[in-house]
């Protein structure tokens, strides 16, 4: 039984894990309600990593994600190869496999380090109680939990280094050796680790900073820092540039993600956003202003020329430092997952909270229990809290939404579908993670998908995977109409931008829920879109008669063929077709999908009823399929 404590800290581990497991099975595949991003752009970038290229992603920096997602990978086709004839391929044509994949990974990932980190701690200070409390450190707030377990993004590894951050923090305090170059090292890999992961680790620096003794020790900490976030970058040095040029915008633009004017901060929304991220976590708000409140009992011992604990004080006042400014930095580009790094600091407060609270209780058995009873009530409180805030921030409500909505969108395969950008479709999902990818796997993706085109609605571009640009109404007029999959909210300026400057273009809703379905196709006097099957049984499709016809009429026809083109025939006719017959071939061979025959007649003498007929007629036994029949009297 002398071991039996390790097997309790396997608890809250295993906890993690399967509520986390449980979210990436009910959220299902990753572009559902446009959710792909972060997690598109790593998976395109942990296949670059896992072929050893240059990643086109850079403004986290996001480098240890990418490597840790791009060893998953490789490791993953070594040992099962699925989807493609090379990882590559594999990745491509089989995006939402792989994500689960490295999801599930994240997951473990993170229930291995929250494992660790316990019984590290127990190590240090003997104290089983502050294993637990700082195994319920992810608790601490929802989109730590969503974020740094349910999906691969940047804040799974900046998650992994803020808890070191503090573990190491507490090691400090609970350590009564000098070990100063210790520190410098210890505190270097976190900060150097975490500075890749994400920049705005950059205020937990701050900690060591402030504990580290002796100038020299200080400085060597800075150096080595600078050191190690360069080993964690290797694989991007080549777009140090870009990055810092990145990091530049940030900062000097008032606007989110380098956007707006050239001013550091937006002076008329800072203050009620500051006020705003401060009352979004409850349970944060609350350890934060008691450790304000501990800060300030212990400044006024030390007026009192009581004995204080000087590391406790400088601890506590590194951390609540570290959050303030973690507070103003996030207010200028407010979210409140952001405030990740020093929200994972809380559970170092709470055990420095205890241990003050505790310390004056001389009976060591009652100490024990106090703080016992204390850390259960937390822990229990901070896992209760994570789990309900964390419910708040997915849902599967729309899930089928979706994949209806997909399933619309895609049903006929040989008319073009667009996905708009930003929007829920697999087609914005992976131009997005192409696209901060530089590009790299346009070739694939418009070789297995060429009928699929991408409406950027920032630019307000209609472009296909190699970025070349269309207009909606030359699209149609290819394959005689396009279906558009978009988000509810986007709808009347998808429309209004992808008809630009032609009046010919009409939408109908195929589908309208929180994801909308429209098909677009070119308005004439007389058309119809419905899709017609023909064969030697059954020639004829898409009959249209015009009356009162006199001689000199002219008329124009157009229609959209596929299958056996050369048996395929526009006819104009008379309703007895030895007074007027005039047929219009395609006659080009060797094209597939939708093409366009076109005609126009001038009725050069009476006929009679006065009737022409306008249809289309397939001459042969294979299958010709015709849509799209537009006539008008010129």
């Amino acid at each position: 039984m002398k071991h039996s404590w390790k097997f309790i800290l396997l608890i809250i581990p295993i906890i993690l894990f399967y509520t986390s497991f449980k979210v990436i099975k009910v959220r299902d595949k990753d572009w559902y309600s446009s959710g792909y991003d972060p997690s598109y752009a790593y998976l395109y970038n942990s296949l670059n990593m896992a072929d050893l290229k240059l990643v086109g992603h850079v403004d986290h920096p996001g480098t240890t994600m990418q490597v840790i997602g791009g060893v998953i990978l490789r490791s993953v086709w070594l040992v099962h190869p699925y989807g493609g004839n090379t990882l590559k391929e594999a990745v491509i044509f089989q995006p939402e496999y792989y994500l689960r994949i490295l999801n599930i990974s994240v997951a473990i990932l993170g229930a291995l380090f929250i494992l660790l980190i316990g019984l590290v701690v127990h190590r240090f200070t003997n104290n089983f109680w502050f294993s637990l409390i700082i195994q319920s450190a992810p608790f601490i707030s929802g989109a730590v939990l969503f974020n740094g377990f349910t999906r691969i993004s940047q804040e799974s590894v900046l998650m992994i280094a803020s808890i070191s951050m503090s573990v190491m923090a507490l090691h400090w305090y609970f350590n009564n050796n000098k070990q100063t170059n210790f520190y410098s090292w210890g505190f270097a890999i976190i900060s150097g680790f975490g500075l890749a992961s994400k920049i705005i680790f950059a205020p937990l620096m701050l900690i060591p900073l402030l504990v580290i003794e002796h100038k020299k020790y200080k400085i060597r900490y800075v150096l080595l820092s600078v050191g190690f976030f360069i080993l964690f970058t290797l694989p991007i040095i080549p777009l140090y540039p870009h990055m810092a040029n990145w990091f530049l915008n940030l900062f000097i633009h008032s606007g989110i993600y380098g956007a707006g004017a050239t001013s550091v901060i937006d002076s008329s929304n800072y203050l009620k956003s500051l006020k705003e991220l401060l009352l979004a976590e409850h349970f944060y708000l609350f350890v934060y202003t008691l450790t304000l409140v501990i800060i300030c009992t212990l400044l006024f011992l030390k007026l009192l020329k009581k004995n204080l604990n000087k590391k406790l004080l400088l601890l506590l006042l590194a951390i609540f430092l570290t959050q303030t400014f973690g507070f103003v930095l996030v207010a200028k580009h407010p979210k409140v997952a952001y405030l990740l790094p020093y929200e994972c600091l809380t559970a170092a407060q709470i055990i420095l909270i205890l241990n003050f609270i505790t310390a004056g209780i001389i009976h060591v058995k009652l100490r024990i229990v106090l703080t016992g009873i204390m850390s259960v009530l937390t822990t229990v409180s901070l896992i209760y809290y994570g789990l309900n805030a964390r419910e708040q921030l997915y849902s599967d409500a729309k899930n089928q939404q979706n994949e209806e909505a997909w399933r619309l969108a895609t049903e006929n395969k040989d008319i073009p579908v667009i996905g708009v950008s930003p929007g829920p479709s697999p087609i914005s999902a992976s131009f997005f993670g192409n696209a901060y990818s530089l590009n790299r796997y346009k070739e694939n993706l418009q070789s297995k998908y060429p009928y699929y085109f991408t409406y950027d609605s920032y630019n307000k571009v209609l472009i296909n995977w190699k970025r070349e640009v269309f207009t909606l109404d030359k699209l149609i007029e290819n394959y005689g109409s396009a279906r558009i999959i978009t988000d509810q909210w986007l709808v009347e300026a998808v429309k209004t931008g992808l008809k630009g400057s032609s009046p010919t273009i009409t939408f109908e809703t195929i589908f309208s829920e929180s994801v909308v379905v429209l098909e677009a196709s070119l308005s004439g006097d007389n058309s119809t879109s419905d899709i017609v099957a023909t064969d030697e049984n059954s020639p004829y499709a898409l009959p249209f008669e015009y009356k009162d016809v006199k001689e000199g009429d002219r008329f124009i026809a157009e229609v959209y063929a596929k299958g056996d083109l050369k048996n395929a025939l526009l006819v104009f006719s008379a309703k007895d077709s030895r007074e007027f017959y005039q047929t219009f071939p395609f006659s080009t061979d060797g094209l597939s999908g939708w093409v366009k025959i076109t005609g126009q007649i001038t009725v050069n003498k009476k006929i009679s009823n006065n009737t022409m007929k306008i249809y289309c007629m397939n001459t042969g036994s294979n299958k010709v399929y015709f849509k799209n029949l537009k006539t008008e009297r010129l």
